[in-house]
């Protein structure tokens, strides 16, 4: 027998993992759905935009859909830290902006 600290607990079987898959799974439908009119190059953009956003929510154990202001000025310091232009930091922003008022979030 091995050692108790050498085995993994079945990823599949996380109850913390599947809420994780789950709110992943809600989160990139309604994406796609907001994505459906826009062209292509901005569809990739802004895809890319709100899944960095959702992993950074994922990382901090947040939702990306429940985020207050105060969590998104702290995503934008971050960017801004990380070198990131205006233009980038703006897009961004704007893009969550966009996806909230899609979903008839304030």
């Amino acid at each position: 027998m091995g050692r108790m600290g050498s085995t993994r607990y079945p990823e599949d079987r996380s109850p913390l993992r599947a809420e994780l898959v789950e709110r992943y799974e809600r989160f990139a439908a309604l994406r796609e759905d907001f994505l459906v009119g826009y062209t292509y190059n901005t569809a990739r953009a802004y895809w890319g935009d709100l899944e960095h956003l959702n992993d950074w929510c994922i990382e901090r154990g947040m939702d990306v859909l429940a985020l207050e202001e105060k969590d998104l000025k702290r995503y934008v310091l971050l960017l801004k830290r990380r070198g990131y232009s205006p233009n980038t930091l703006g897009r961004r922003r704007g893009t969550y902006s966009l996806f909230r008022r899609h979903l008839g979030l304030p």
